[in-house]
């Protein structure tokens, strides 16, 4: 049954609700549980150890990354969860810098979009890719309309499973746990083009 909607050749989260459902039983008849091995004990460090070439474009999740919370569940009265501390100074750095900005998320577009004009950030971002694909389709996605190697690619997630996705399929891309997204404007990759003026 799950292999009718899932590709299980590719990792995927699958969560059980009980909801007051008294006298009813799940049984699981087999299961594999597999857990990714990361090449760099240290989870801030690029998780394919790969660290030389400077990075061209940073593609960053939305939700419990450049902001608080879920976007789907915010209270109506607050539609627009607020920006992380120092999100916005980093992502004008690292524009400043000659870096491109581009977003794989699992949203609704039209809300994201909302959300990140409200914020003052839309236009920082190419070829945002705002879907329900896996992340790995919208990071390849995005390398392709840009035209630049994966290698050059930065992947900024709060979730490890979504980072440990998309370096199954694209190996090259280098990954970032967005507890670490302060510290990427000191990290030699992260330079850019420091003689880019802005307008």
């Amino acid at each position: 049954e799950i292999a009718r909607v899932l590709d299980c050749t590719k990792p995927f989260e699958m969560g059980f609700t009980v909801q007051d459902e008294s006298g009813k039983r799940l049984y699981v008849c087999s299961a594999h549980f597999v857990r990714f091995r990361h090449i760099k004990d240290n989870p801030e460090e690029p998780s394919n150890g790969k660290a030389s070439r400077r990075i061209k474009c940073v593609v960053w999740d939305l939700d419990h990354t450049l902001w608080e919370g879920v976007l789907v569940e915010s209270d109506p009265s607050q539609p627009y969860p607020p920006l992380r501390d120092g999100v916005k100074s980093v992502l004008q750095e690292l524009d400043k810098r000659g870096i491109l900005l581009s977003v794989a998320s699992k949203n609704t577009l039209e809300e994201a979009q909302h959300a990140l004009e409200h914020h003052g950030l839309w236009s920082l971002f190419v070829v945002p890719q705002i879907n329900w694909n896996r992340k790995s389709e919208s990071v390849g996605a995005i390398a392709r309309e840009l035209n630049i190697g994966l290698d050059t690619l930065a992947f900024v997630d709060d979730q490890s499973f979504e980072r440990d996705e998309v370096q199954s399929v694209l190996r090259s891309v280098r990954t970032y746990d967005a507890s670490a997204m302060l510290e990427l404007l000191g990290k030699p990759e992260f330079s850019g083009d420091r003689n880019t003026s802005g307008p």
